[in-house]
């Protein structure tokens, strides 16, 4: 499976494997980054200047939604079924791209005249200014191809170079809260410096001419489909951060947004295999392969599963002591929040394989859509009743409702046909396979009283090896799948 290129090269398809480790590799960056970063930044700005610079990303985002309306999914999609037809392909990626482009200068209007008439936007303007950069950068990125196209090697190579250069960057420039700004300028090169390579290397991939007459109106109902998924998405990861900013105080942001930075960098490890099996899972179905697809769901399944049980016992566990480490003692108010928010790793996890591998490849993103709107209105409730008094704890509350409402949802809709899948499935194995780690680290810990970092490691190698090693001894294909390519690099 390739794609035919002008130069008479081919775009090579790699292995579900393959782009499987450059994911794991891209998310390893993904979450190296702000460990290295946070704690830093965490101390130098405070919890008022992180949560002033979490506030304005947040509003900011809003805007990148309404710009890219729902391409950023719809467009991995689109670009996968085509991706062996150039010309097709071609078409379809300059549609897209003048849609996101009008998009983007209507957006950037109402953007600069809201920051004008509203107090707190124009209280927060160089902050609001700076990250609004992102809207541009978004457009011009067009990152949903290189996905449809499965070009993770490049992906992870662009990224985690434009990690590194924003770190060093982040520590040249960033030495007190006075930095703010700068801070703002190196946070959307990190998040979106690469889009410009992507935009340069776009030529690499399709043609600019010759390609027949453009079919615009064919996009509108999926795109407006999928927006309406990012936007109720939105509302439970953005809404709760900019809702607090209006209703409580910058601390308390700056507390949620902590609790939140660690919950998104566990969803990166647990849910990332989502966006590497979107495309491929699109080919097969438009294809009409239905074991492999079956197949690659019912290992997702195990994946995801599998993986999120520790990591969520682990955080819920040394909840305190990740927060000192990660952030410092000024942020210790963020471990109720944090621990309430982790467990929504789980419910994130498994329904981006039942939406992203599933519903959204088969073209079922309606019941995606009805599962999110319905998840944002929970949020949106329990956001009301809860942030003027509990503050981030009300808005990881909102969180967590929200992700396990969408989830059962989905469930809900796929029940006939999940069944021969989850079938498959080892989730029994994980339950029964947690249990003594879960309660050899509650004694340690409560009988001997250690530093945060030594406790944390010893509760880290305890969890997962006595996991990993339950899951061996009771024959989980993933466990034994993961012993026999240790063997294999070893031999190697």
């Amino acid at each position: 499976m390739f794609v035919k290129r002008d130069k008479s090269s081919e775009t090579h398809i790699r292995s579900v494997k393959y782009n499987a480790i450059m994911n794991f590799v891209l998310s390893a960056s993904s979450i190296l980054f702000p460990l290295i970063t946070f704690p830093y930044i965490s101390r130098v700005l405070l919890a008022a200047g992180t949560g002033r610079q979490a506030f304005a990303f947040s509003v900011v985002q809003y805007f990148v939604m309404f710009a890219s309306l729902g391409i950023p999914t719809y467009g991995i999609r689109a670009c996968a079924r085509v991706r062996d037809d150039k010309v097709e392909l071609s078409r379809t990626v300059l549609e897209l791209l003048i849609i996101n482009g009008i998009t983007t200068i209507v957006v950037y209007i109402c953007f600069f005249v809201s920051v004008n008439i509203v107090p707190n936007f124009y209280s927060n303007r160089e902050l609001l200014y700076i990250n609004a950069a992102a809207i541009l950068l978004n457009t011009i990125g067009v990152n949903w191809l290189y996905q449809g196209l499965e070009q993770y090697t490049y992906i992870t190579t662009r990224t985690i170079i434009f990690k590194f250069i924003a770190l060093v960057l982040m520590l040249i420039f960033v030495h007190n809260p006075s930095d703010l700004s700068r801070y703002a300028v190196i946070y959307v090169i990190a998040s979106q410096g690469s889009s410009v390579l992507n935009f340069i290397k776009l030529k690499d991939y399709i043609q600019f001419s010759h390609i027949g007459r453009f079919h615009f109106s064919r996009h509108f109902r999926p795109i407006l489909t999928f927006f309406g998924m990012a936007a109720a998405t939105s509302v439970y990861y953005s809404l709760a951060t900019a809702m607090l900013g209006f209703m409580n105080n910058s601390a308390e942001v700056g507390y949620f947004d902590a609790a939140a930075r660690v919950k998104n960098i566990l969803i990166l490890a647990v849910a990332s295999l989502g966006n590497v099996l979107l495309p491929r899972m699109s080919y097969y179905y438009k294809h009409h392969e239905s074991d492999k697809f079956d197949e690659l769901v019912s290992k997702a399944l195990d994946f995801v599963f599998s993986l999120a049980i520790p990591i969520v016992i682990l955080f819920v566990i040394y909840a305190r002591e990740i927060i000192l480490i990660l952030c410092g003692p000024n942020f210790i108010s963020a471990v109720p929040a944090l621990r309430i928010l982790v467990p929504a790793v789980i419910f994130v996890g498994l329904s981006t394989t039942t939406g992203m591998q599933i519903l959204i490849p088969s073209g079922r993103e309606k019941i995606v859509l009805i599962s999110t709107v319905v998840g944002a209105f929970v949020d949106f409730g329990v956001n009301i009743a809860t942030l003027a008094r509990l503050g981030a704890v009300g808005a990881s509350l909102g969180v967590l409702a929200a992700e396990f409402t969408v989830l059962f949802i989905q469930l809900f809709y796929l029940r006939s046909s999940l069944g021969r899948i989850l079938r498959k499935a080892h989730f029994l194995q994980s339950f029964v396979s947690i249990v003594i780690p879960i309660f050899i680290c509650i004694f340690l810990k409560h009988f001997f009283i250690l530093p945060p970092f030594p406790n944390l490691a010893v509760g880290t190698i305890l969890i997962f090896g006595l996991y990993a090693g339950m899951l061996y001894a009771l024959k989980v294909p993933l466990a034994l799948q993961a012993v026999s390519m240790i063997k294999n690099v070893k031999r190697r």
